[in-house]
């Protein structure tokens, strides 16, 4: 901690061939008008420019070999030197302003493990399509959405001693199995969430890393994830929901990457299971948004998506206008 008891707050980037959008977001954090911070980036062997741009910045990075984004994440945070962490690919963006929001909610709550806020979704060209307000930490609501954006998150240095780093076997996406390690591990009154925009989150870009591979791992070690955490009777009676409707929304978020993988019979597979699960996820907006997703494609729910965010936000500017 720092002489005026305000926490180091430790940005760690997992990087590999970024150069398009890495300055942006190194700017976004050097823009934050909280002293007390550092950027930590982990180059996994870039070709395309990117130590160039490194060079240019006061930051702190490695370029050394790694075997994929979670273990150079795991690199970055052991060699930070925060009180707090939070984790920011190299395509997003950090929204002004939030290190001094997350910070000030920390030095208010010395109990709490991890402060979250708002999560905006953009184009890759910054248009925004929706924003995410994951709200109070709630188990059936973060099974059921895999609703949390760890780039929105600002997470106490000892929790991942308590729980442990990322694990650094998962090539595709596993930001969930390290979310039920936290929610095993801390009761629901250590999560505070702040209803502010943190972060941006650059939809384009983040699908980089879904493949068909990727996307079978991924699909696996949430399952098992899901399972593990399932078997803990103290977890379930935290559902409200049951248990069948936490593995249907499990088997929608597998749905979606595969989805997004360009495997749709995989998908509708997965979605089958769902609905198995849990019949009612027919007639949710959540069963609605992966069946589209399947059916329409990624790029044409995206500008659906982001249609009805603009009308939504036309419709409320036009109602809180004075008459």
């Amino acid at each position: 901690m720092t002489d005026s008891r305000m926490p180091v707050i430790s940005a760690v980037t997992p990087c590999l061939n970024d150069a398009t959008y890495l300055p942006e977001m190194i700017e976004s954090f050097l823009a934050q008008d909280y002293p007390y911070k550092e950027l930590v980036v982990q180059d996994g062997g870039s070709t395309d420019g990117t130590h160039e741009i490194l060079r240019r910045y006061p930051i702190r990075w490695s370029a050394v070999p790694d075997s994929g984004p979670h273990d150079a994440i795991n690199k970055a945070i052991l060699a930070s030197r925060g009180d707090v962490i939070v984790i920011m690919p190299a395509n997003d963006l950090f929204v002004p302003g939030a290190f001094t929001c997350a910070a000030n909610a920390l030095c208010r709550r010395p109990e709490v493990a991890m402060v979250y806020g708002d999560c905006r979704f953009i184009e890759e060209d910054g248009t925004v399509i929706r924003i995410d307000r994951p709200g109070i930490l709630d188990i059936d609501r973060l099974l059921w959405t895999h609703c949390l954006q760890l780039q929105s998150a600002y997470i106490r240095r000892e929790a991942f001693d308590r729980v442990g780093l990322f694990d650094a076997a998962i090539k595709g996406p596993g930001d969930m199995e390290w979310l039920m390690r936290m929610v095993a591990g801390y009761p629901l009154d250590s999560f505070l969430y702040v209803p502010e925009v943190w972060s941006s989150f650059r939809l384009g870009q983040s699908l980089q890393h879904v493949n068909p591979h990727n996307c079978e791992q991924a699909a696996g070690v949430l399952l098992a994830a899901h399972e593990k955490f399932l078997s803990v009777a103290g977890n379930c009676r935290q559902l409200r929901h049951g248990e069948r409707r936490a593995r249907a929304g499990m088997h929608c978020q597998c749905a979606t990457w595969f989805s997004e993988a360009g495997k749709r019979r995989e998908a509708w597979n997965h979605l089958g299971k769902a609905l198995y699960q849990w019949p009612g996820l027919v007639l949710t907006h959540l069963g609605i948004n992966y069946s589209a997703r399947i059916v329409l494609g990624r790029n044409l729910t995206r500008v659906l998506t982001r249609c009805m965010f603009n009308i939504r936000r036309a419709l409320h500017s036009g109602h809180a206008a004075p008459r």
